[in-house]
């Protein structure tokens, strides 16, 4: 009568009807073999497996008192004067819609204490259609005795050294189950290491507060390093840093044959350094080679002649720090640049002082 007899004395049936559509990209074709493949350009999300027809709900005989206790969701159905609060045939009856039916299997699980019938460990993407369930139903107290267990299923260690695609997940099951640690290094890593703009797949709750706090970020830290590399053109163009003409020309050249070398100029105000990302920027700058000559010095009253010295220069300017300090990190840059500082600088600043999101502020902006 029922595909989950999750508690034998319920009085809830919950039907999940269109089982099985979570976002596409927490489909994978090695875990979910038997679902049908969509054609070519269609972007509709897949079906339920054959176990689960589209055709048939699946049927969960749950407890109230459980769902009550554990969802304000659960308890506006049941208490609030919904439809679902009014009993029939001596059952109450809820629908569900889309969600996984692993994942709702687990999650009625633990709301039920069959804690020995609970995976210890989850994939990324199984934690992630949980996640779902858990931040609709706002089910987030009650599922945090798991939720310890299951993010070391998915801890990719620290210090985090690279973001790929399916990171995006990671920040979000950070943000669900309240992990504030991991989700500041995770969007960090977002921040340094993300080649292009931050974007969420269809389907995954996110706020747009992270996303878009993530790429204002890593746009204004570009923009920073822009404007230090151009300020630095601009002051050996015009004199303020350099000792001579010959020393303001040589490092002018350096600067501007440094930059074209390293990929570093001739892109788009939006992406000044193309489809780098901040740690690779950082990493080209510090390849940066100074202009190295040698000028004829004058005898002195200890010399008989005149000999070829290293020049060095003796004057240092200030440059582009200002655009540096204004706009990357969260410190106060006061050293001065100059080709020869300028690597250590943004190395700095860029790769030591970025900070990821801070879980509290983004609850608290999106009220949750």
């Amino acid at each position: 009568m029922y595909d989950h007899k999750v508690d034998p004395l319920g009085d809830v049936i919950l039907s999940l009807r269109n089982p099985n559509n979570a976002p596409l990209i927490l489909y994978d074709p090695l875990d979910d073999a038997a679902k049908p493949k969509t054609a070519k350009g269609d972007r509709r999300r897949p079906r339920a497996s054959s176990h689960h027809p589209v055709d048939k709900p699946v049927t969960f005989l749950v407890s109230s008192r459980h769902l009550i206790l554990a969802s304000p969701v659960f308890k506006a159905m049941l208490k609030g004067g919904w439809d679902e609060g009014n009993k029939k045939d001596g059952v109450f009856r809820i629908d569900a819609e889309d969600w996984d039916v692993m994942a709702l299997t687990i999650v009625m699980d633990v709301l039920h204490s069959h804690y020995r019938q609970v995976p210890k460990w989850l994939t990324l993407k199984s934690l992630v259609k949980i996640a779902i369930i858990v931040d609709y139903y706002k089910l987030h107290e009650a599922l945090q005795p798991m939720t310890l267990l299951w993010m070391k299923s998915i801890d990719p260690g620290l210090p985090i050294v690279s973001f790929r695609p399916d990171d995006v997940l990671r920040i979000f099951v950070s943000w669900v189950f309240g992990y504030a640690t991991a989700f500041t290094e995770i969007t960090k890593a977002a921040i340094l290491w993300s080649e292009k703009d931050v974007e969420f797949p269809e389907g995954i709750p996110i706020p747009p507060a992270v996303v878009d706090r993530i790429n204002q970020c890593r746009k204004e830290s570009f923009n920073a390093i822009a404007t230090g590399l151009h300020g630095l053109q601009q002051d050996y163009t015009e004199g303020r840093e350099g000792c001579s003409f010959e020393c303001s020309a040589m490092h002018l050249g350096a600067l501007t044959k440094n930059m074209h070398d390293l990929n570093l100029s001739g892109h788009s105000p939006e992406t000044p350094f193309g489809d780098a990302s901040l740690v690779e920027v950082v990493d080209r700058i510090k390849t940066m080679k100074p202009p190295i000559w040698h000028t004829l010095s004058s005898p002195g009253w200890y010399q008989d002649k005149r000999t070829w010295r290293q020049h060095q220069c003796t004057s240092r300017g200030q440059s582009g720090a200002q655009g540096i300090e204004s706009s990357i990190g969260n410190t106060t840059i006061t050293k001065e640049t100059s080709l020869a500082n300028l690597p250590a600088l943004l190395s700095t600043a860029v790769k030591d002082k970025i900070e990821g999101l801070q879980l509290g502020d983004i609850k608290s902006d999106s009220g949750r």
